[in-house]
């Protein structure tokens, strides 16, 4: 049985790839709320100890180390999805058509640029993962097929899990977000 379907990747799904490959099965916006609340309280308890009379070269050890945790995540989070969409120019807005046929997948895709046409047997994806939004197909441990399941029905995405989850030597994560 074939399934074909069409994805789009925008801004969005490059977000979502980024958030998806550095989260995994964590929710990545509970990850950041989580790490906010971590953050203020630590900030609050140096300030704390500032404010006592406690300053020493540990509190603005701890303050650097807080200023540059923050930064990490905020860029992580926010700013290493744009980076890396527009390092991708040849990707940007790629419009694909993915054909899952029984041991393989034909994939197509243009966007006014380039046009590219490959075959993946089911045997070189190394690696599934699934959000609600997003199938991420890896083909090795840095590059994936982005499939936006926006365009695909109910009973296709559980078509395609189905192939994608049977084949052995794919590790298939499905995120909860």
């Amino acid at each position: 049985m074939e399934i074909k379907v069409t994805s789009n990747t925008g801004l969005s799904a490059f977000k979502a790839f980024v958030r998806a490959s550095t989260f995994k099965r964590f929710n990545p916006v509970k990850c950041l709320i989580a790490f906010a609340a971590v953050w203020f309280l630590l900030l609050a308890a140096t300030i704390g100890l500032i404010l006592i009379g406690g300053a020493g070269s540990e509190c603005i050890l701890l303050l650097i180390l807080l200023a540059l945790a923050a930064f990490m995540w905020l860029y992580m989070y926010f700013g290493l999805p744009i980076i890396m969409y527009k390092s991708q120019q040849q990707l940007r807005n790629m419009k694909a058509e993915c054909t899952f046929k029984d041991n393989e997948i034909l994939i197509s895709g243009t966007n006014g640029l380039i046009s590219d046409e490959s075959v993946v047997s089911y045997l070189a994806v190394t690696k599934v993962i699934e959000t609600s939004g997003y199938f991420f197909i890896y083909i090795n441990k840095i590059s994936a097929f982005i499939l936006d399941k926006a365009g695909i029905t109910d009973e296709n995405i559980c078509n395609i899990r189905a192939k994608l989850s049977s084949v052995q030597s794919v590790k298939y994560i499905l995120c909860k977000y």
